[in-house]
């Protein structure tokens, strides 16, 4: 019996080390961020104190920005790759590169640069305005 338990406990450990390393999860959940508004997301990620906080803020910004205007219904636990299939769909940009530096950053895998985040806001500030066109046509 404690064999059995040891093993269990030997083989939750490897399996969470693999997690976090993003080996086994190869994308990011964009979590309880996606509950707040998408202002106040894009209000955030606009003082961010660091490149890869802003690049993760204005993603979920823009994905937020998607939901609330029901043009795609996501959850906390959708992933980035989920949702940007998703706005894909629906709006223009490349929702698709974006969430795959969205997990490499949210991973641990790639610092996010300046560029990174010129990028993420000019696809999060199209997404606001083209939503904002679609609600007033």
């Amino acid at each position: 019996m404690v064999g059995v338990v040891i093993a269990a406990l030997v083989v939750w450990l490897v399996f969470r080390a693999f997690r976090r390393t993003g080996r086994i999860a190869r994308s990011a959940p964009l979590g309880h961020e996606v509950e707040k508004s998408a202002n106040s997301l894009l209000a955030r990620a606009q003082v961010a104190s660091t490149p890869n906080e802003a690049v993760l803020l204005y993603v979920r910004a823009a994905i937020a920005r998607l939901h609330e205007s029901g043009r795609i219904v996501v959850a906390p636990s959708t992933t980035a790759s989920e949702a940007a299939q998703l706005a894909t769909a629906v709006a223009p940009g490349d929702f698709l590169a974006a969430a795959a530096l969205f997990n490499a950053v949210a991973y641990g895998h790639h610092t996010a640069t300046l560029a990174d985040v010129e990028a993420m806001r000019s696809l999060a500030v199209a997404t606001f305005t083209n939503s904002r066109q679609e609600v007033t046509s």
